[in-house]
């Protein structure tokens, strides 16, 4: 995963967060993604409107904007050679029926669950769109969600995208989808999975799969094939599935944030509330390492992979105040140092 590709999850989830505890709705903040070779952005302007609550942009490098991408919630995943930029857009000719195939879901006969409609105005429809050339391309219906976050594989194959919707019972629940860019046919991965989520490989991702209606569950690698009938998921770590915010693609394997307690899995109120750690996991042995503790739970990897940068968050003691600090440590877990206290950022 790039460094890039790490910061838009950043702010895919620092997103959701304001976009949950905001009142009456959404907050989401302003974000700017820069294509690979530095030419241009796509950014992103809340503006509390109606359709959604941000239109998007293009600019060149001199800071002129060059194009409006219309209506989003603000992420963006450039190509390779910077030509096409794709993000979740406004439908403004929503389809009858949900388009996204359920072949790949651990139980793919299962009945899907309710999501609830946008006659509040919060959930209007959604697409996932492509802008090239002047113009931007309708891939694929996503319906009545946000999309937060949409990244690019590494093949330049598949756009995996983490979406919020909301059930009937009024709860928030996160999924994830695969659209081939070959077919644009959407598949389905999980309706109810953790936010962490990225690609480990050219057409191999991962994410936080719950078991069944459980709070436990595991991080789960899945090869992309679009001939395949079903989704091979392989477990690589268990973890509470909904507590697992943010993860990163490191040579050696995998580094993820998630609720603070001990593995394997084993839910309790106290562990839920707990602050999240920073953990690191090893593909060559399996070996699971924390590099940092209480890390709330957003992180980015330095683009030579040898530092992260992430936000260190000490509870208050006896009614004072939590404290948190944007911190930097070695990949290993070393060398930390606190570099700016950011507690009144919210």
């Amino acid at each position: 995963m790039t460094d890039s590709a790490v910061l838009r999850r950043l702010w895919a989830v620092a997103l959701f967060c304001a976009m949950a505890g905001g009142a009456g709705g959404c907050t989401p903040t302003a974000n700017i993604s820069w294509s690979p070779d530095g030419g241009q952005a796509a950014y992103f302007v809340p503006t509390g409107g109606k359709l959604l609550p941000g239109v998007g942009y293009l600019l060149d490098s001199s800071g002129k904007t060059t194009a409006r991408l219309g209506p989003t919630f603000g992420s963006f995943a450039w190509s390779a050679d910077s030509k096409t930029v794709y993000f979740g857009g406004y439908d403004n000719s929503p389809p009858a029926t949900d388009l996204a195939q359920r072949e790949w879901l651990v139980d793919p006969k299962a009945a899907p669950p309710p999501i609830s409609d946008s006659s509040d105005g919060e959930y209007p429809p959604m697409v996932l769109c492509a802008w090239h050339d002047g113009a931007a391309e309708k891939l694929v219906s996503l319906g009545n969600r946000y999309v937060l976050f949409v990244q690019l594989s590494p093949d330049q194959k598949w756009l995996a995208v983490t979406a919020a919707a909301r059930d009937k019972g009024d709860q928030w629940r996160f999924e994830l989808f695969a659209c081939s860019l070959a077919t644009k046919t959407l598949h389905v991965i999980s309706e109810n999975c953790g936010m962490g989520a990225c690609f480990t490989g050219p057409s191999r991702l991962a994410y936080a799969q719950a078991d069944g209606p459980k709070t436990t569950g595991s991080i789960v690698e899945a090869e992309l094939r679009e001939t395949a009938d079903h989704l091979d998921r392989i477990p690589l770590v268990d973890v509470l599935w909904d507590r697992t915010g943010c993860m990163a693609a490191v040579d050696d394997g995998l580094l993820f944030t998630t609720a603070g307690r001990v593995f394997p899995a084993k839910f309790s109120k106290a562990a839920a509330d707990r602050p999240p750690n920073l953990y690191h996991y090893s593909r060559a042995d399996g070996k699971l390492s924390t590099i940092a503790e209480s890390t709330g739970d957003l992180f980015a990897v330095s683009p030579d992979g040898k530092r992260i940068l992430y936000i260190k968050d000490t509870p208050g003691i006896d009614g004072s105040p939590d404290r948190r600090e944007l911190a930097a440590i070695n990949i290993d877990g070393t060398d930390g140092h606190m570099l700016s206290d950011i507690s009144r950022y919210g």
